[in-house]
């Protein structure tokens, strides 16, 4: 682990509207995935009295939950002046990882879920316009990649009667294709 890890994150996230996703025993950031935070573990403070104690503080309290293969979320939010911090679970950044971090997002009852790709949260229920704005973007980028991963053979209005009762009868997906 860097040696100032604590004190690099604290200082980026001192600016509104920035935010981190680390591994708090590597110090290593994901580049790829949705992020969504697990209810029972968040802490908000003022950004005033954030700093690089109350990093450390928060992964003490939280070990048992971090140590788990989960990160360590930090969000400075601009209109709040609100610093918070949570315990996450980052997916891959599929279409799948996608639409399953907004289910968990909308069962954690969380405000949003980030995608660290684009850098753009995706609101469980957006208030602003922009809110409004970064969702309908990100989930316009979701869309996109359920075209790439699924593609035109997956859809069930393209296969014949035949494919979609031999899928039924062998319980396969419908991705899987016919069996041979």
């Amino acid at each position: 682990m860097k040696e100032d890890f604590y004190g690099e994150i604290a200082r980026r996230v001192a600016q509104p509207d920035s935010g981190a996703t680390v591994d708090p025993r590597t110090g290593e950031e994901p580049q790829s995935g949705w992020a969504t935070a697990i209810a029972g573990h968040e802490h908000i403070e003022p950004a005033q009295t954030f700093s690089e104690d109350s990093i450390k503080r928060y992964a003490g309290e939280h070990r048992d939950a971090l140590s788990q293969g989960r990160y360590m979320g930090l969000w400075h939010e601009p209109e709040s002046g609100q610093v918070y911090h949570d315990v996450s679970e980052v997916r891959p950044s599929t279409y799948r990882g996608g639409v399953t971090s907004i289910a968990r997002g909308y069962q954690q009852g969380q405000q949003a879920i980030f995608h660290i790709d684009s850098l753009k949260s995706l609101y469980m229920h957006p208030e602003s316009k922009g809110q409004q704005r970064s969702t309908r973007s990100t989930m316009a980028g979701l869309r996109r990649q359920r075209r790439q991963e699924v593609g035109p053979e997956g859809r069930v209005s393209q296969m014949s009667p035949e494919e979609l009762g031999a899928a039924l009868r062998g319980r396969r997906t419908i991705q899987e294709g016919p069996s041979r």
